[in-house]
């Protein structure tokens, strides 16, 4: 379905959250390659989960299979750093195969210049991570304007995020979605952990997102039975292509409505009839 209506990737991260069984990321992925055409396929893997080379051949092989249609994105862990993983996968992926890499950075104001010389050298997309969603479009601006005291045109950078997506018709439908939804329990506020509410604040919700410069909103979407409703949703809430919004340029006005908008005059003369009546009997 989401080859069919036009979402962008499908995402599978095998970082499974605790108490739920870790999914393969590429074996869900490989099963996608043939049935799909046109959406990009992407993995979100742990560093240290599999040896890098490993990967680098397991990257290759779906990209035959999928048509040049595969990204990777690295994730970190205390025990696994994911720049020296970062640098043996592409080491040994080499310049031919090589696929997307997006590389996590967590919070922008954390890095500093080595870190951020090294991710402009290395990075595709950097993959930005928030507990609240009003401080991503502030981490999507810092991080393009690092990017650009380090050398690299911010045009040239995709910057992700993920969230997880809870849209409905209502506000109420939207927040039955979330709290249906394990996953999302330990979040917080909807309001505050993901892209929530009916579809036309989620919309303004994105926009501003891609006028900040974030130009991948990963959707984490709730298991629901009506989980095509939702996908339908969420296509009619995208932007369509950053390549027309420049990050920080003001919102284009509302249109004017449509001549004659609103039907017939009430008052045909321009204005109401004066008020008549007399003094109350008595």
């Amino acid at each position: 379905m989401c080859d069919r209506v036009g979402i962008g990737a499908v995402w599978v991260d095998d970082s499974a959250p605790p108490g739920l069984p870790p999914l393969d990321a590429w074996t869900a992925l490989a099963m996608l390659a043939p049935v799909t055409t046109r959406v990009r396929l992407g993995a979100m893997l742990l560093a240290g989960r599999r040896p890098a080379p490993l990967l680098a051949a397991m990257a290759a092989t779906l990209g035959t299979l999928a048509g040049d249609r595969v990204e990777v994105s690295l994730l970190g862990l205390p025990e696994a750093p994911v720049r020296p993983y970062a640098d043996a996968f592409l080491a040994a992926s080499g310049e031919q195969g090589r696929p997307t890499v997006a590389v996590e950075v967590g919070d922008p104001e954390k890095l500093d210049r080595e870190s951020l010389d090294w991710l402009v050298a290395v990075a595709d997309d950097m993959l930005v991570t928030a507990t609240d969603v009003d401080r991503v479009a502030e981490a999507a601006r810092e991080l393009r304007a690092a990017c650009a005291l380090a050398g690299r045109e911010p045009e040239s950078l995709g910057v992700a995020v993920r969230l997880p997506v809870s849209v409905g018709r209502t506000a109420t439908e939207a927040r039955a979605r979330w709290d249906a939804e394990p996953a999302f329990a330990e979040l917080g506020p909807p309001e505050q952990a993901g892209v929530y509410g009916t579809l036309e604040q989620c919309h303004e919700r994105v926009i501003a997102f891609a006028h900040a410069g974030v130009t991948d909103v990963r959707c984490v979407l709730p298991n629901a039975a009506d989980i095509h409703d939702v996908i339908a949703q969420v296509t009619a809430m995208t932007v369509g292509t950053v390549d027309k919004l420049a990050p920080g340029a003001p919102r284009s006005p509302a249109p004017p409505p449509p001549e004659g908008w609103g039907g017939r005059p009430r008052f045909p003369g321009g204005s109401p009839p004066p008020a008549t009546g007399g003094a109350p009997g008595r």
